[in-house]
């Protein structure tokens, strides 16, 4: 079953699928692979739903899970290719995507985020001016960037142009050529170097005492809340935030009640 893992792998590369799908991709398959009965050759229907509802997967992950499953075996019984003859998830029902409500970070900790040195205060700001993700912030050159535009590239590799927050504009005119977010070798960071590492300096450098969830992607969470509480649309919202459904962007207005460069340019950070 190796082989054949390895060849949907090798097709995923060729399909330019990021490395990140293909990294967990890679490690569901070969889990599975590994705890089912029969592997994932022979795996029935019942032995993957048995698998998939191992009340020690939480609920996220066991969703992911199906999805990778699910991505594979259409791939692999594919009768154009030479792999499987049987579809065992054909039969089973997706596991309920859990909807998390947004955890936007703490005026008081963003104000202290943004006192730290670069990168991280740089990182910071995209994800608070420009909603930024971390694979985002990975993604992004210093030519992505002008006084007027900023493109980020995240999910399927899709360009999102968003105006330049001058806050944002004052923070990256400075930077050298190349990876905003870089190694100490000068390559450029991934994004779980990026999330992993600015966790890390908020909290031992910083020292500041965060919740378990605080961290960059939670700055983006304070991101769309902030534009929602200044009079933003829920649809200036969800551009602004590279969903690909509004729905998406609707779970933001559990949090807060109350048109594009205008409310870009709006948000004030914290002093």
């Amino acid at each position: 079953m190796t082989d054949l893992i390895d060849n949907h792998l090798d097709w995923l590369r060729g399909a330019r699928k990021s490395p990140l799908t293909i990294r967990d991709r890679k490690l569901t398959l070969r889990r599975a692979d590994r705890d089912l009965p029969y592997g994932l050759e022979q795996a029935a229907d019942t032995e993957i739903s048995t698998w998939l509802g191992n009340e020690k997967l939480a609920p996220k992950t066991a969703r992911t899970y199906w999805e990778h499953l699910w991505a594979f075996y259409l791939w692999a019984c594919d009768p154009r290719r030479d792999g499987l003859d049987y579809n065992p998830m054909e039969t089973l029902v997706a596991p309920p995507n859990p909807k998390q409500l947004p955890r936007p970070v703490a005026a008081a900790n963003l104000a202290a985020m943004l006192r730290g040195d670069r990168p991280y205060r740089t990182y910071v700001k995209l994800a608070a001016l420009a909603g930024a993700r971390c694979i985002e912030i990975s993604r992004l050159d210093r030519e992505d960037v002008t006084a007027q535009t900023i493109v980020l590239r995240g999910k399927g590799n899709k360009d999102k142009i968003l105006d330049t927050h001058p806050d944002l504009w004052s923070e990256i005119e400075p930077l050298p050529p190349g990876p905003v977010a870089r190694m100490s070798d000068g390559s450029r960071a991934d994004a779980g170097t990026v999330s992993r590492r600015s966790a890390w300096y908020f909290r031992h450098v910083l020292g500041l005492k965060l919740p378990p969830h605080a961290g960059l992607h939670s700055v983006r969470h304070w991101y769309a809340t902030t534009m929602l509480e200044g009079g933003a649309d829920l649809r200036t919202v969800q551009e602004a935030m590279g969903h690909a459904s509004v729905s998406s962007t609707q779970i933001y207005t559990l949090v807060t009640d109350p048109r594009r460069r205008a409310a870009i340019n709006a948000l004030q950070l914290p002093a």
